[in-house]
């Protein structure tokens, strides 16, 4: 049986400058990850999450897909806004990120389809013959 999978792990820039998995590497497609995600500041009025693919631990290395905004948050203390973030990948590879806050049900959609091929850097790299750092 052959079976398509991730080539490299999904995830999010954690803070601090790390990279946090929501799905792992060589996961079956198509997949499904749930996260949980709060507010880091008071009277934060919306969730911005960026979204990258490798696996690398700084988030730095690893390959940007996008920036998924959940808008329209309450106000309230850091940390008591809470939603709850979905990553799907589906049978064609398109990344879907959605998001609902959980206590007024705002909701917010995005697609992300990952661009093949080497990034402008990578090809510089390739060019210069520099190892990959």
């Amino acid at each position: 049986m052959l079976l398509d999978v991730t080539s490299r792990a999904i995830g999010v820039h954690a803070g601090g400058g790390r990279f946090a998995p929501v799905i792992p590497k060589n996961a079956t497609v198509p997949t499904r990850e749930s996260r949980v995600m709060a507010t880091t500041q008071d009277g934060q009025r919306e969730l911005v999450v960026e979204v990258f693919e490798g696996e690398h631990v700084e988030v730095r290395k690893n390959r940007p897909l996008g920036v998924f905004t959940l808008a329209g948050l309450p106000d309230g203390p850091a940390g008591e806004v809470v939603a709850m973030v979905d990553f799907t990948i589906d049978v064609d590879g398109i990344l879907s990120v959605s998001g609902r806050e959980l206590s007024t049900g705002t909701r917010t959609d995005v697609r992300l389809a990952t661009a093949c091929g080497l990034s402008r850097r990578d090809v510089r790299r390739l060019v210069s013959g520099r190892p990959r750092t």
